[in-house]
């Protein structure tokens, strides 16, 4: 495990703890990683192929939640900020609803993952994913939930 003082934090690269998420996930191919923007959303692609599986974090997260599941899958994949979280902009309304981020996140679905197998969605990210099947189906082949409960629209 790579020790991190509190002075090396702010410096620290985006990536630079892949290899650990690597060793906690009992692998060791690392995939490439960038960092991508779609308008006012950011996401981290993993891979250089298309991305096969979409994965939406939950509320108070960011994209670097699924970075163990990613590595340890290792298929090309595509990890969304969610507005209002991680790199992606804050939204002026304060709204971070899944009907609003499904409107923010479904573009970027279309223009780097428009044919992913798979999105998957944990808590805000799951009603997210779940309105984004309901609106854009095209955009949802099959749909993982984790830890969604019922909301309001």
């Amino acid at each position: 495990m790579v020790e991190i003082s509190d002075e090396e934090l702010p410096n620290l690269d985006e990536f630079a703890l892949l290899p650990d998420n690597a060793e906690q996930a009992g692998v060791t191919s690392i995939p490439d990683a960038e960092r991508v923007d779609v308008g006012p959303v950011s996401a981290l692609k993993f891979g250089n192929d298309a991305p096969r599986v979409v994965f939406l974090h939950g509320g108070g997260q960011n994209a670097h939640t699924w970075d163990t599941v990613i590595v340890g899958l290792g298929l090309p994949a595509l990890a969304i900020d969610l507005p209002g979280h991680g790199r992606s902009a804050w939204r002026e309304d304060g709204d971070y609803g899944p009907k609003l981020s499904a409107d923010a996140v479904a573009p970027v679905i279309r223009d780097l993952a428009a044919d992913a197998e798979l999105v998957v969605g944990m808590s805000l990210g799951g009603l997210t994913a779940l309105r984004i099947a309901v609106t854009a189906p095209e955009l949802v082949r099959r749909l993982a939930l984790v830890d969604v409960t019922p909301s309001a629209p």
